[in-house]
This record gives structure tokens, sequence and C-alpha cells, in this order.
């Protein structure tokens, strides 16, 4: 299938070239201007049968005593941003106790909680913009802290910043990071004229998908008040991306598969245990 995966490669993996980095003066200067939202309120209903009781996925001890929560936090602590915000909702309590204010990690957060019901990202973010706590002078980077980056070479926050602001003089107000593989759940399989001619099992196709995190422009807020209804569950693919692209005022960053790591189901969580010391 090497020749059909180039085709769908070229039609929707087309990525800019690198964007050039910030200067150390220019990032010193925009780290004042971005604050850190990291959405981690959800249920994670496919993990239930792994996680620990009485813990939200991002809390629960990891076999070399760290977190979801804290590996993501430092990876944008150790780049130079700190303030930081975390939407929560399931089993607050314990990420709350974990990261408390945030001296520990020598950063500083606070928290937004989620209502009883789901309203998904969006409709967390919008909460905590109605509260105030997301200031819309500054810049937003949205990570959902239960997926994670490891062994990226250089820093990714930087390199992605870079990369937005980069676009932001070309009309881009959101930049999502993207991995260029997409999985496809099963078989895969290559038919002509009803026969099966080739099966891969679980294949990747050369198809980008949304990866974790975001960085926003302060024009994005007015998409967030419009798009994003009180109360209701909300997620960015389903009405802000779409809208941005219409406009062309969304861009992507490409970081390769084997840097990212979504966790929602067992066989994800078995790969994050055994990344972080598990024995095979």
């Amino acid at each position: 299938m090497h020749e059909e995966f180039k085709e769908l490669a070229d039609t929707f993996g087309t990525y800019a070239p690198t964007a050039p980095d910030l200067t150390d003066a220019k990032w010193r200067s925009v780290l004042q201007k971005i604050q850190v939202v990291m959405p981690a309120g959800g249920e994670s209903k496919r993990l239930r049968g792994v996680t620990k009781l009485g813990y939200n996925k991002i809390s629960a001890p990891l076999p070399n005593g760290d977190t979801l929560i804290e590996h993501n936090i430092r990876m944008y602590r150790d780049a130079g941003l700190q303030e930081f915000i975390l939407l929560v909702g399931h089993e607050a309590g314990s990420v709350e106790k974990l990261i408390g204010n945030g001296s520990k990690l020598g950063i500083q957060v606070r928290f937004s909680h989620d209502p009883e019901k789901p309203v998904g990202t969006g409709g967390a973010v919008r909460l905590a913009l109605d509260s105030g706590l997301i200031d819309t002078t500054k810049y937003l980077i949205t990570h959902n802290a239960g997926d994670i980056f490891f062994g990226y070479p250089g820093s990714l926050p930087r390199d992605f910043v870079s990369h937005h602001i980069h676009f932001e003089k070309q009309g881009s107000i959101a930049t999502v990071l993207t991995a260029p593989m997409s999985l496809i759940q099963g078989s895969g399989l290559k038919i002509n004229n009803g026969f099966v001619e080739k099966v891969i099992y679980e294949p990747y196709v050369p198809v980008p998908y949304h990866t974790a995190a975001t960085v926003f422009s302060p024009a994005s807020y007015a998409y967030f008040k419009q798009l994003f209804v009180p109360g209701e569950k909300i997620e960015f693919e389903r009405s802000l991306f779409p809208a941005l692209a219409a406009e062309h005022k969304l861009t992507a960053m490409k970081v390769d598969n084997q840097y990212s790591l979504q966790v929602k189901n067992e066989k994800q969580w078995e790969q994050l245990m055994n990344m972080f010391g598990k024995s095979s």
C-alpha cells in the first residue's frame, strides 16, 4: 500500500518548513505573556480497570513514583513557563493534593472546577474564562493533562510557541500540535473489485491528528465566547477548530509520533507503565 499511502500523505500532510526559533531575549519576553491551561477533569472510563481507586489518571502514581500531571508540568516549567491553570473534575481532590499551589514544582497553580456534568474541554475552558482565571491579554497553551511527550530533541514548548508566532504574522490565531500518522484500530484492508488483496493489522496511515496541545493568540478568546456555550459539552475539534480552519486562522506544527503518547485506553496505559519503569 506504499503508493496509496504516499498519495494520502501528499493530500493530508503537507507541512510548512520549520519556523525560526525565537532569540533568547524574545523568548524571555514572550514567557511573561503565556499561561498554560491543562484540562484534567475527565473520568477516563476506559481506564477504570487499571487506575487506582480515588485517583484521576493524571494523579495516579506511576512505577517510578512520577505522575502524568507532574511530567507535563515539568516540560513547560523547564522551558521557563510559570503560570498554570488546572481544569479539574473527576477525583479533583487527588490532583489538588498532589500539586497544591505549585510551589514544590517551582510554579504558580490555580484550579478551576468543572460542574458535575461533563462539559468537555471547550466547556471547561469557558468556565475558567468566565470566572476570570484566564487572562485574555495573554497567549494560552492548552495541554490535555493525560497525554504526554517524551524524548523530544530540544524544548518542545519553545519550538511550539516559536512556530505559532511565526505563523501569527500570516494571520494564524491558533496552532495545533499534530502527529503525522494516525493509528487505525483493528485491520486495514486493500480491496480491489471485491477481493481483499492485503491486510495490515493496526496500520498507521499518513493522516495527521491533533495531539495534546494547542497555542492560542489573544484574538482567539472572541471565538471561545462565541462558540463555547456555558454549561454545554463542547470539544475544540467539533466547533472551534472547524471555524478557525474555515477562516484560514488555524495552523499546525508536526511532532513525530515517536515523541508522543495519548493515554486513553488500557493498551496505552500499559505502554505508559513500561515507559515509567515497569518491567516488561
